[in-house]
């Protein structure tokens, strides 16, 4: 849903760059700070330290735009660079759900049902990109920011002791996982080998 506003957001996001640039810090430097903040909000939550995990689970999703800002303001964009980027918000997410699952906030039938369809959600986008030779994938329920909002709304709840809509939450970031990645499984089908 919020892929819509990608271009818009890139666009704001550049002054950002800018300034990452002058201080000398590089794209890949960012995908070190957002892999590195995610692994710590994965290991907090997996000692019961909620409200200080999700601080860091925000430094990390701030983090991890600002390399993509960085790249495009210093004309440093690279294949390499989308590749590892790509690759450490897989590692990231996995962590993510360990740590949630390690504290006992979900079971881990419930863990293997959600970051499975993170996965496969992101798998099938990367797929019709490369293989499929498609422009641009982002389409369906959920991308990465939903379901991030998703379950920072479950671990919330999990703080403050409403676990039952917690799991009901992170239940739904599960679903709309499996959904977006039917969703793109299917406009791959309409629209690979047809775009210009």
């Amino acid at each position: 849903m919020m892929g819509k506003f990608r271009k818009e957001y890139e666009k704001l996001s550049l002054p950002i760059g800018r300034v990452s640039i002058k201080l000398g810090l590089k794209p890949d430097a960012w995908t070190a700070i957002s892999f590195l903040t995610g692994l710590g909000a994965a290991v907090l939550f997996g000692f019961h330290q909620i409200w200080w995990g999700l601080l860091l689970m925000l430094i990390m999703s701030f983090t991890d735009s600002i390399d993509g800002a960085t790249a495009r303001a210093g004309n440093l964009e690279s294949a390499y660079g989308g590749v590892l980027d790509h690759t450490v918000d897989r590692y990231v997410e996995i962590a993510l759900i360990a740590g949630i699952m390690a504290g006992g906030y979900c079971s881990p039938l419930m863990g293997i049902f959600v970051i499975s369809g993170m996965l496969m959600a992101s798998y099938v986008r990367a797929a019709a990109e490369s293989i499929g030779k498609m422009k641009n994938c982002v389409v369906g329920f959920a991308g990465r920011q939903e379901k991030f909002i998703i379950l920072i709304i479950a671990l919330i709840l999990f703080a403050f002791k409403v676990n039952l809509i917690g799991q009901i939450a992170m239940a739904l970031v599960g679903v709309l996982s499996h959904i977006t990645a039917v969703q793109r499984m299917i406009y791959t089908i309409k629209h690979a080998g047809k775009e210009e």
